[in-house]
């Protein structure tokens, strides 16, 4: 309900930022139980939950007034969130929730975290049975998954191609091209570096690599045109960069095995066949 959801998001990552810092300082006491702990951490993810829904929603968005005609300085019902605005948002995302330090965690806090075992009135024992210690990877790719089927979701990406139209003439516009190479450079900065790829990166670029894939074989009566032919682009500029710097010295084996991974996918997904129109060729 503020003025700047942005601030806002960047506000409260960084009240997470400092609750996870001094968490063991502030509830690790003698005579204290460790599921108080994981309690405290768990609550953080709000903070990043509400900021990968709100940040992408500023990417071809649209700011909606309902004034009458003809009111005191009334404004016509729609118009386009500013570049600079949607720059911001995708600047915010690639800084909190893509970037490969976004989620360091110290050893000390991982290895406390553990759940309750005793019978509460949130159920808690029955939502740990799988798995006792906290899974921190799915957690954190839940994140980015969200923020990442926003921005790619049919509909921003049909906003992005529509609002070019809603621009003064001469006024700055952020097209879907600089949205699909601002993600891709934030996301894929290893291939470029080049330099190791850490576990969250790995797995955060595979779905991005899924997504992207999705659209260059997707539907053209779902995806925008535009859409397909910069998913086509990112494949061809991904797939060129890691072919070019795989063998690497700079890599540890792990991030060439990814990448190798990735060329794989990239090839089977360049071998299937796209669908146009509901006709597959």
């Amino acid at each position: 309900m503020g003025d700047d959801p942005i601030a806002y998001c960047e506000h409260k990552i960084n009240l997470t930022k400092h609750l996870w810092k001094n968490t063991l300082e502030k509830f690790e006491k003698p005579g204290e139980r460790y599921q108080k702990i994981l309690s405290v951490f768990g609550s953080g993810w709000r903070s990043y939950y509400e900021s990968a829904r709100f940040a992408p929603r500023f990417v071809g968005g649209l700011h909606h007034y309902r004034h009458h005609v003809g009111d005191p300085n009334g404004k016509v019902p729609f118009e386009p969130v500013s570049a600079a605005d949607q720059r911001r948002a995708i600047k915010f995302l690639s800084d909190n929730i893509f970037a490969a330090d976004a989620f360091d965690f110290p050893a000390d806090l991982l290895n406390r975290l553990q759940p309750e075992r005793f019978p509460d009135f949130q159920f808690s024992v029955y939502y740990s049975v799988a798995q006792l210690d906290y899974p921190i990877h799915a957690r954190v790719l839940s994140v980015q998954r969200y923020a990442l089927s926003i921005l790619y979701s049919p509909y921003i990406l049909g906003r992005l191609v529509n609002n070019q139209l809603r621009y003064a003439a001469g006024a700055d516009r952020y097209t879907m091209d600089n949205m699909f190479t601002d993600v891709r450079r934030s996301i894929w900065s290893e291939i470029v570096g080049p330099e190791n790829v850490n576990s969250f990166r790995r797995q955060q670029q595979l779905v991005h690599l899924n997504i992207i894939t999705g659209i260059y074989l997707g539907s053209s009566v779902i995806y925008p045109a535009d859409a397909r032919s910069l998913a086509a682009n990112d494949l061809d500029v991904i797939e060129t960069t890691v072919k070019k710097n795989v063998n690497s010295s700079a890599f540890d084996n792990i991030t060439k095995v990814h990448f190798k991974e990735v060329l794989r996918q990239i090839e089977a997904a360049k071998g299937a066949r796209r669908t146009f129109l509901g006709a597959k060729f």
